[in-house]
């Protein structure tokens, strides 16, 4: 390994990287269990809102309501941890409207959750699709989900100082034309 690379934990294993190339090994990485860490270095660099890639199973409807209600309900306006640990499969940071920002580019609401949609439910062994929603969260709430997370699935502490080096190059990816 060169001196300059840096190696990162994912759900996957470890991945060594190039420091600013968002190559396949940094697109694994940075979606395959550090996509937390991304998404809070772009949101320390501009002030850009995080938001998570989760599932509701609606079986929860009957016990904590619609989760519109939810998130009216939250002082914070995100989602309560003690609900939904267990619930958080991607994160970016919102620009605008419908475009969101992670290690793969700016994309629309639907185009990220269409990316995960199919793996997330086998991830999950879902005899049914579930719901996906892009809902706001917190550095802290993405931090602690991840990090108290069961191994395999989460389980993997945000490597800020990687996602640091990295966050540039993944901002650029915003000014790019479609």
């Amino acid at each position: 390994m060169a001196s300059n690379q840096i190696t990162v934990k994912t759900t996957r294993g470890p991945r060594v990287l190039t420091p600013g190339l968002l190559d396949e090994e940094a697109q694994r990485a940075f979606s395959e269990g550090q996509c937390h860490a991304l998404a809070i270095a772009i949101a320390e660099l501009t002030s850009l809102p995080l938001v998570a890639l989760m599932y509701y199973d609606y079986n929860k409807e009957d016990e904590f309501g619609p989760l519109e209600e939810i998130l009216e309900k939250s002082p914070t306006g995100t989602l309560p941890m003690d609900i939904f640990a267990d619930s958080w499969y991607h994160a970016a940071v919102k620009l605008g409207r419908d475009r969101l920002l992670d290690v793969f580019g700016l994309r629309s609401q639907e185009e990220m959750i269409n990316t995960y949609l199919d793996d997330a439910d086998v991830a999950r062994n879902a005899d049914e699709p579930t719901y996906y929603h892009i809902v706001p969260t917190s550095a802290k709430q993405l931090a602690t989900v991840h990090a108290a997370g069961p191994p395999g699935v989460y389980g993997v502490r945000p490597n800020l100082h990687a996602a640091r080096v990295f966050a540039p190059t993944a901002l650029s990816l915003a000014l790019e034309p479609a």
